[in-house]
């Protein structure tokens, strides 16, 4: 049941809707990185709970301009070896500790899977709002 909720989960995020739950695997998610590499080219990535590392050195060889690997354990001094030695510890930055507690060196963008349709559609319902309010405000001072 984890394997079908996880795959659900992920299935609202553009490149993972080459994963079907049946391909769950570090082969599904790999084939799925590095077959949408227009998702990763140039990007800076977030990988939290990285772990070893390995997500976040498939987005690098996928063409992130820098991946932010956030892993609270001491597994984290292992992703910095197998990012270096899988030739992106440059572009892999493994950051120990608590999501909550790191500060990341900049912005990460958001992807779709983590905002999802809702939080961008209200996102842009408020942008339009202040567009209009300003239009009204606008008008109004003038008169």
């Amino acid at each position: 049941m984890e394997a079908r909720r996880r795959a659900a989960l992920l299935a609202h995020s553009t490149p993972w809707r080459a994963i079907s739950p049946a391909s769950c695997s570090p082969q599904g998610y790999r084939t799925a990185i590095l077959n949408n590499r227009a998702c990763f080219e140039g990007k800076a990535v977030l990988d939290v709970g990285a772990g070893s590392g390995i997500l976040a050195i498939w987005a690098a060889k996928a063409g992130a301009r820098v991946v932010y690997a956030v892993e609270a354990t001491s597994m984290a001094k292992h992703a910095r070896r197998l990012a270096a030695a899988n030739g992106v510890g440059d572009v892999v930055v493994v950051l120990e500790g608590y999501m909550e507690q790191v500060t990341l060196p900049e912005q990460v963008g958001a992807s779709r899977g983590q905002r999802g349709r809702r939080g961008r559609s209200r996102e842009r319902r408020e942008q339009r709002a202040e567009r209009e309010g300003e239009r009204e405000g606008g008008e109004g001072e003038g008169a």
